[in-house]
């Protein structure tokens, strides 16, 4: 079904982008900083979902948590709920991630770990694994 997707591809949009970057503190050393942002999504006056983000700063290591949800007549028609963390540190006033994961679940269910090392991903895992389509030519 089209809205699937596009609800799915939202909500993985939605949990990919958020832990891009957290705000990067003027002074690393200092005490720890919170940040909790919680997200609801409407349209008009259905609400379709909500996503919370909480980001930890220690000195100069970050950690992040989100958790989202997204329905259609309360899960009547569809339902995903996802998680997603990153962790890493501060390097020259810029984010190093060290991890980033991924969990959701809804018509399909999956889990995706990337992990860094140096600025460059070093492993990727998904589950299920990813298989590309027979159909699409490398570019």
């Amino acid at each position: 079904m089209a809205w699937r997707r596009i609800f799915t591809l939202a909500g993985l949009t939605v949990l990919a982008i958020a832990p891009a970057g957290p705000a990067i503190p003027e002074d690393a050393a200092s005490a720890d900083k919170h940040i909790i942002a919680a997200y609801r999504v409407d349209v008009g006056r259905v609400n379709l979902g909500t996503f919370r983000l909480t980001t930890v700063v220690r000195g100069e290591n970050y950690e992040m948590r989100g958790e989202g949800r997204f329905q259609i007549l309360q899960g009547l028609i569809y339902r995903w709920m996802g998680s997603t963390s990153s962790n890493g540190r501060f390097a020259r006033g810029n984010p190093q991630p060290a991890m980033y994961a991924l969990n959701y679940r809804g018509s399909k269910s999956g889990q995706l770990r990337i992990t860094f090392e140096r600025g460059a991903v070093s492993d990727v895992s998904m589950v299920p694994h990813y298989q590309p389509s027979p159909h699409i030519v490398p570019v």
